[in-house]
């Protein structure tokens, strides 16, 4: 095997122009990627999708009413906001990154939900004091700074949260298997 080196660049180049740009239109992409996949792993969160039997059971256990203002932190793709919002009176989805913010605007739009809005900003730096609902599936340190944004919440404001859990605070409802937990504000 012949070990690459810069000269064996040119003369792919010379030989095969190509092939050598479909090598750097690939490299490109996994970069990029990866990046995109990952840079907000600073704020706290990473993408993950949250699984539709996971979601369904966030929204059981919120027991969302048309009265309800539900926020998801880390919205994502919109996807669980999008579902909440056939139950509740206004979603608001918080998404720091650009693209996911962008194609859940979109997505909320083709699904025709009127009631939901998405903000792309800061989780930390946005206003959800009036929350009767609130959704997220961040990191477990995330979760530790966030409590204290929480507890400032109405009493009886409902928190769950996808597989990370809150430390000292007792889950109300809780689905281990699922790793889905909500908690009431004031309960804790």
């Amino acid at each position: 095997m012949r070990k690459a080196s810069l000269k064996s660049w040119i003369n792919l180049l010379k030989g095969n122009p190509n092939k050598m740009h479909l090598e750097l239109v690939i490299a490109f992409l996994i970069l990029f990627l990866a990046i995109w996949l990952f840079y907000t792993r600073h704020l706290g969160s990473e993408y993950g999708p949250t699984t539709m039997k996971r979601a369904r059971r966030m929204i059981e256990f919120a027991k969302i009413t048309k009265k309800d203002i539900v926020y998801d932190l880390g919205s994502g793709f919109g996807g669980l906001a999008i579902m909440a919002s056939r139950r509740a009176k206004k979603v608001v989805g918080i998404e720091y990154d650009f693209l996911r913010y962008f194609f859940s605007i979109i997505r909320a739009f083709f699904h025709g939900a009127r009631n939901v809005g998405f903000i792309r900003g800061n989780l930390f730096k946005q206003g959800i004091s009036n929350a009767d609902v609130i959704f997220l599936f961040l990191k477990q340190k995330t979760n530790q700074k966030l409590k204290a944004k929480l507890k400032k919440l109405n009493k009886g404001a409902r928190v769950v949260s996808n597989t990370w859990t809150f430390e000292n605070w007792k889950p109300a409802r809780q689905d281990k298997n699922l790793k889905v937990y909500m908690y009431v504000v004031g309960e804790e």
